[in-house]
């Protein structure tokens, strides 16, 4: 509805832009990774875990999104 309306196109506030800021390169294996749950992909979800160093990922099939399953993950790729 806003998009149709000319006036208010050209009176809605920009938000303000902010500079980008690169995530700092690692020297070791996990020692940053990054976490994310991709899907559903044929019905399934599965969790990412990422290593910014090797790029290396473990993906991982699970059927519920709560924190502590994530959090048991994570304890399975650590062992």
């Amino acid at each position: 509805m806003v998009n149709a309306c000319d006036s208010c196109l050209e009176n809605k506030q920009d938000p303000p832009k902010s500079e980008l800021t690169p995530w700092p390169i690692t020297s070791e294996p996990f020692q940053r990774v990054h976490v994310d749950f991709l899907g559903p992909v044929n019905s399934k979800m599965y969790f990412i875990l990422t290593d910014s160093f090797t790029k290396w990922y473990p993906g991982i099939k699970n059927t519920v999104y709560i924190s502590h399953h994530a959090t048991h993950c994570n304890r399975e790729v650590a062992i």
